[in-house]
């Protein structure tokens, strides 16, 4: 969602690869590819594509850093809510659980549910019904 904001407000042209689970070599989604170069990471990716493509920044410093901020508020909280929700859906958690052999997913898939369960529950989302969380992720 952040990246493809960054590359509309900075109409840098790009196209997105529908219901394509793959992940990076790193492991990692979101990830782009540019010039064969695959770059994971957010974070990572709108300083390349920043650099890439002349995007320059005119904020003073006291706002960029407010936005600053404000953007990582946004990845924990929006992080928090997705998790939540994807930890219920089987087709998810199949996706995360691929690599392993078949035989073990029943095994590993309710030891995962718990341990992403009780991080959600110690962040402070998991008291939260699913209304709650879905006027928390709209505002």
């Amino acid at each position: 969602m952040k990246i493809e904001l960054f590359m509309r407000a900075n109409k840098i042209d790009y196209e997105v690869v529908e219901g394509n689970f793959t992940r990076s070599h790193k492991g990692l989604l979101p990830f782009i590819e540019l010039n064969g170069e695959q770059i994971a990471d957010s974070e990572f990716i709108i300083h390349k594509l920043a650099e890439k493509f002349n995007v320059k920044e005119n904020l003073p410093k006291e706002r960029a850093g407010s936005l600053r901020a404000l953007s990582r508020m946004f990845d924990e909280e929006v992080f928090r809510i997705q998790l939540k929700y994807k930890i219920q859906s089987e087709e998810i958690v199949g996706i995360m659980l691929s690599d392993l052999p078949d035989f073990l997913i029943p095994l590993i898939h309710p030891i995962i549910r718990l341990f992403i369960s009780r991080r959600i529950s110690a962040s402070g989302y998991g008291a939260h019904n699913d209304e709650e969380l879905l006027q928390m992720y709209r505002r």
